[in-house]
């Protein structure tokens, strides 16, 4: 059985002399390296050599430094049969290292044949992933909102009331709720560019199936309910696995602005749905045609997703040599399984900041919903126009949500850069400021409207801007802030947990909508004043519980 590693300082002894040299031709092209790209930063690097790990007369582990990884490998490839495994920076590494090395972090190098350090090819690899992610999720809003439109010809066909239009919005969310979770423990322990795929095509050919469910609500509903319901599940697994990816491809300073490119692409989707969906629903066959649309282009983004997709990049790896072949894992369910039992649940319940992302997160979900569900319907019965003029209304504040989210991550990572390495309390604030600004902002213009709903559409629409504008800053608060609570076993996890109460409240704020507006014969101003409460409060809990230390590994 192979001898667990030793943290030990190298001592040369006759069967490893040759190895030693390795190691100094190694620390001279640590230091070359460094010194080349940081001549005013060298005077610490020495301290990370200290961690190289012999054992044996063999190397075991090397954790030498954020850049030891890729360029052992190109040395000892020729000496050793290498394992590359996934691993963070060793706990050898100096306060000196870190800020020597923090611009060069293992997710930035590729080497090339050469041994030279090639951060290009990285960076290129990392924008094809956030591509990737950004399409997913535009395809994923544009068929949540496509239901949204069609609902008002369909209601028209099929004689819907408001509460059953509420009804079968919120069976998309009932599907998402009951698949989070387990969405975020396969994640833990899968691939998550295969769960993401599956995701994929599970909401596609239920988007395609969704007009003919629809034909056969007219004598049952649980078809149209069971496929909606499906859409759901499969989108349950695109937050989890994005926060997962993005973990695993970005460093810390720049994880607001990806997460904002990424959730740009929600609302770019959005604004895809509104635009093109009445030009698809008069010239292509009916409401219809936009399920075999969108579902068919879910289908065929499938393609590229396969072939391009990376869980990680292939150099943040730490070398480990062994003479045994590494264990074969067990089937992902199983490990899910798992990961169930070891999951840190009583860690969870009595985490403070845990508790302000799941308030946070539900009272988001209950405005982010009912603005899905209800945006072009309220036009339409507050103002008595048609499905093209509700869908162009809804336009402009989606646009200010994309401006919003890619602004607040620009400046909370530009704020992040300029704290001290460690700063829990600075990367705090930064996080309860831009979730206050995401939540106090649309609690102000949702109060506004509930007060008094303008006569004119386009005032009304600038109130909703401001809200959407504001409400993407969550970019840089909320959606950010479980990377920093939870480690890359935990992270998707995390997710989920807050995910789940947030969705199930989220469900009934579009069924609540729908009561309501049945029993006020649609007075908005009860919808949106609703609304301005749940918001405050979710922004008090965030603002009053939050804090960004790490707590689960």
């Amino acid at each position: 059985m192979e001898r667990p590693p030793q943290r030990l300082t190298a001592t040369p002894s006759q069967k490893g002399k040759r190895r030693c040299a390795d190691s100094r031709r190694l620390a001279v092209l640590l230091i070359m390296t460094a010194a080349s790209s940081y001549p005013r930063r060298v005077a610490g690097f020495g301290t990370s050599l200290t961690a190289l790990q012999l054992y044996g007369g063999n190397y075991q582990t090397l954790h030498a430094s954020r850049l030891a990884p890729p360029l052992l490998s190109k040395l000892s490839q020729e000496n050793n049969k290498p394992t590359i495994i996934n691993s963070d920076a060793g706990a050898g590494e100096s306060e000196a290292d870190s800020l020597l090395l923090s611009p060069l972090e293992t997710s930035s190098i590729s080497i090339n044949d050469d041994g030279a350090v090639n951060h290009a090819d990285t960076e290129t690899r990392k924008k094809t992933m956030l591509f990737l992610l950004w399409t997913i999720a535009w395809l994923s809003a544009l068929d949540r909102v496509a239901m949204s439109l069609a609902l008002l010809p369909i209601s028209q066909e099929f004689g819907y009331t408001d509460a059953v239009k509420g009804s079968i919005s919120s069976l998309f969310s009932v599907g998402y709720g009951l698949a989070v979770l387990p969405a975020g423990l396969l994640v833990a322990n899968a691939s998550p560019r295969v769960v993401m795929a599956s995701g994929l095509a599970l909401w596609s050919v239920s988007t395609i199936a969704t007009p003919a469910a629809t034909s056969l609500a007219v004598e049952n509903m649980v078809p149209l309910l069971f496929v909606r319901a499906c859409v759901g599940a499969g989108e349950s697994v695109i937050l989890p696995t994005i926060q997962k990816l993005l973990q695993a491809w970005m460093r810390p300073d720049e994880k607001s602005f990806a997460l904002a490119v990424v959730i740009s692409g929600f609302q770019a989707g959005t604004i895809t749905a509104y635009l093109l969906s009445p030009e698809v629903m008069q010239y292509l066959g009916g409401w219809q045609s936009l399920f075999y649309m969108y579902g068919g282009a879910g289908l065929f983004i499938l393609v590229p997703w396969l072939i391009f997709a990376q869980d990680a990049p292939a150099d943040n790896t730490t070398l480990v040599t062994s003479s045994e072949p590494p264990a074969s894992p067990s089937a992902p369910w199983d490990d899910s399984i798992q990961s169930f039992r070891d999951a840190p649940w009583n860690e969870f319940a009595r985490s403070k900041a845990v508790w302000a992302m799941g308030l946070t997160h539900c009272s988001k979900n209950w405005a982010l919903y009912n603005a899905l569900a209800w945006t072009p319907i309220f036009y339409s019965e507050q103002y008595g126009i048609g499905v093209r003029d509700s869908a162009w209304l809804s336009v402009l504040p989606s646009i200010a949500g994309t401006v919003g989210g890619f602004v607040s991550g620009y400046f909370a990572d530009a704020a992040v850069r300029k704290l001290k390495a460690g700063d829990e309390v600075g990367i705090a604030n930064i996080r309860k400021l831009f979730q206050g600004l995401s939540q106090f902002g649309p609690a102000v213009a949702y109060a506004a409207l509930a007060l008094h709903i303008p006569e004119e559409p386009w005032a009304a629409q600038a109130y909703l801007m401001v809200a959407f504008g504001l409400m993407s800053f969550g970019a840089a608060g909320i959606e950010v802030a479980v990377q920093e609570k939870a480690g890359k076993r935990w992270v998707g996890l995390l997710y989920s947990v807050t995910s789940l109460p947030a969705v199930m409240v989220g469900t009934l704020g579009v069924y609540v909508t729908g009561q309501v507006l049945e029993a006020t014969s649609s007075d908005w101003g009860y919808v949106f004043g609703i609304n301005a409460c749940v918001n405050a409060i979710g922004a008090t809990a965030f603002v009053t519980l939050y804090d960004s230390k790490r707590e689960f590994e």
